[in-house]
């Protein structure tokens, strides 16, 4: 009797330590954690809501002056801390073949509250992928450099209204007379290109 009770347990162990190896291989790994979006017209804005120079650009990525006038907004908004508010609003140009395309990865940055650190590499590394065959691989490894949630960025892309949210700012540049980037409003007024940005802002600055 000692014998087959012996063996009974034995069995009954090894029963429940296969039972539980089953379950740990066939349960499934919980998903990533879900990043909460926001609004991405929140996300394109950044600096203080009262500061006396409010500024919004049309921006194309693929745009060498956007590029150019990127660094100079950025150098200046650190050299005058709350002087200065930046919205920005795309305006992807026909002519350049990545412009929608970064647009929308921008655009799905900015719903994981990212939209900058997409924007200030996807800049600094335009020359590299402008005039790539297929720049997709590249905005997909910036994408990773700024820890987007891979599985909302991809869910983001196939939505069909990621593209109407870009023309709608599109729109409402053609119907402010945008026609060229970089185009800024400050303060209402429209300038174009950096180096009038640049003067225009000397002028305000000069009277504060």
């Amino acid at each position: 009797m000692a014998k087959k009770s012996k063996q009974f347990y034995t069995f009954v162990i090894i029963f429940v330590i296969v039972g539980f190896v089953i379950a740990v291989k066939t349960t499934k790994r919980p998903e990533a954690t879900t990043v909460a979006e926001i609004d991405p017209k929140v996300a394109r804005f950044k600096g203080e809501a009262n500061a006396p120079i409010k500024i919004t650009e049309f921006i194309d990525f693929q745009c060498p002056a956007c590029a150019n006038g990127a660094k100079y907004l950025k150098k200046l908004m650190e050299e005058r801390p709350g002087m200065i508010s930046l919205t920005m609003k795309y305006f992807p140009l026909r002519g350049h073949k990545y412009g929608l395309p970064s647009a929308r990865y921008a655009q799905c940055a900015a719903k994981q509250n990212k939209f900058w650190g997409f924007h200030d590499r996807v800049l600094a590394s335009q020359n590299d992928w402008k005039k790539l065959n297929d720049a997709i691989p590249a905005f997909e490894h910036l994408a990773k450099e700024i820890n987007l949630n891979s599985k909302q960025l991809k869910a983001c892309l196939a939505d069909n209204a990621l593209n109407e949210s870009i023309t709608q700012d599109k729109m409402e540049g053609t119907a402010l007379g945008v026609k060229s980037t970089p185009t800024y409003f400050v303060n209402g007024k429209m300038v174009v290109g950096t180096k009038s940005l640049s003067l225009e802002i000397n002028k305000i600055l000069k009277l504060n």
